[in-house]
């Protein structure tokens, strides 16, 4: 979660239906917490006191922050918004979350080049303990009995609005609906026509190996399934090669122990496939993924912090993510080479460049 706070001195500065970007002070310490307004939606958020910033220009539907080495800066939301990044390279970024507020707090350490974020508040939420209303009270002794009101007419609810994050996982499930009905399935919604002969090469290359190394016995409707995600994909996974989608089922058996047989199973398959977590877990893999990370970051998980959670969860079921960053990739392979000194061969090692890249924990 993402903390952005911007203090003046001695007053709480809002600012409220802006239609233009509207420029904060440059280069300034905030000494009290300064509320602040995204036009757009009307949404309220709060910079912390103590953050500094060079500059932090208010857009109609995001913010833009100019750091530079040395300065940091937190925001806050009531509503406890998430928040998605651009921009980022050298800055530690860190999202927390709490009963009451969600944080995005963002730090350039001294010497890093001056960095400029795009830091916009989503119409998604992290859950949290809410309260109801009481009731009312009784009447005098003697008074007149109460007349009922009238039933009011009834109105029918305006169906709520959908998340990108619900529509996007309600897309998984359908993918993985066709993925297990079959190929016809899988072919309509990718809306491609079959092909025998890329079906034969996949199985050959990718699915036969897996199938021969899961050393089970494989049903051939199963087997099927497997050469149909991996050849064809579906909608939201065509972004991934053929290899990558084989590497995701590499993924499903090395920590469950077994290939994809059930519809919760495909479920998991696709969500591993567009980097949303799992139902399926295994406490063992996880606790095993944890010692991997105090290798990396040289300290224990904190699993109620957003990366230290992402990255013992990508170590554990291999998730891939859906935006890759060719810089946070390169940054980590530097990473992956100083501590493991070697390059990344096996399908672990992958998961944890992925990790590293990706998940934005840091030591």
């Amino acid at each position: 979660m993402k903390k952005h706070i911007f203090s003046f001195i001695g007053i709480v500065f809002v600012i409220s239906c802006l239609s233009a970007p509207v420029s904060l002070l440059a280069a300034v310490s905030f000494d009290a917490a300064t509320n602040i307004t995204i036009p757009t939606g009307s949404i309220a958020l709060t910079i912390s006191s103590g953050s500094t910033a060079n500059t932090v220009t208010v857009n109609d539907t995001n913010l833009t922050i100019v750091l530079a080495g040395g300065q940091s800066i937190t925001i806050n939301s009531a509503q406890k918004r998430m928040f998605s990044l651009t921009g980022r390279t050298y800055t530690q970024e860190s999202q927390t979350y709490t009963s009451s507020q969600s944080s995005l707090s963002l730090t350039l350490s001294s010497g890093e080049p001056t960095e400029t974020l795009t830091v916009t508040p989503l119409d998604e939420y992290f859950s949290g303990s809410g309260g109801g209303g009481g009731g009312g009270g009784g009447g005098g002794a003697g008074a007149a009995p109460a007349v009922p009101a009238p039933a009011p007419t009834p109105t029918e609810e305006p169906a709520p609005t959908k998340s990108a994050w619900e529509i996007h996982l309600e897309n998984i499930y359908t993918e993985s609906r066709a993925v297990f009905g079959g190929k016809g399935a899988v072919l309509a919604n990718v809306g491609i026509s079959e092909d025998t002969t890329a079906e034969q090469a996949a199985e050959a290359k990718y699915v036969a190996p897996l199938v021969s190394g899961a050393g089970v016995s494989v049903s051939s409707e199963n087997k099927s399934r497997m050469v149909n995600f991996v050849n064809y994909g579906t909608q939201t996974t065509l972004r991934l090669g053929a290899g990558e989608r084989a590497g995701v089922l590499y993924c499903f058996q090395d920590v469950y122990g077994e290939l994809p047989a059930t519809q919760d199973d495909w479920d998991d398959v696709v969500k591993i496939a567009n980097g949303r977590w799992p139902k399926q877990t295994v406490a063992a893999k996880e606790a095993e993924a944890e010692v991997i990370f105090k290798k990396i970051y040289l300290r224990e998980p904190d699993r109620t912090n957003l990366h230290d959670d992402a990255a013992v969860v990508v170590i554990t079921y291999g998730l891939k993510p859906v935006h890759r960053s060719l810089v946070n990739e390169r940054a980590a392979m530097k990473s992956f080479a100083h501590i493991y000194k070697r390059a990344p061969i096996s399908n672990l090692d992958w998961k944890i460049l992925r990790a590293i890249a990706e998940s934005g924990a840091t030591r």
